[in-house]
């Protein structure tokens, strides 16, 4: 039996090589890339920084919070 250190698992990406700068800059910050991409280590996805759409998605939740905060 083989111990695959990156591969697809249950339909999800995983990674366990050691993490690197490159790959942090090409899953972190891709700004032609996906909205999600292969985490830099481990199992599943993250949110590529560089696509707009992952602002959103950081900014709404906190915004939320703010308004409840101010006006709850």
């Amino acid at each position: 039996m083989t111990h695959d250190t990156q591969g697809r698992f249950l339909g999800m990406p995983y990674d366990w090589r050691r993490p690197t700068r490159r790959k942090l800059r090409q899953r972190l910050w891709n700004p032609g890339g996906p909205l999600l991409s292969p985490k830099v280590f481990g199992w599943g996805y993250t949110l590529n920084l560089a696509h707009p759409g992952s602002w959103v998605i950081l900014l709404v939740p906190l915004a939320v919070v703010l308004v409840a905060l101010i006006f709850g």
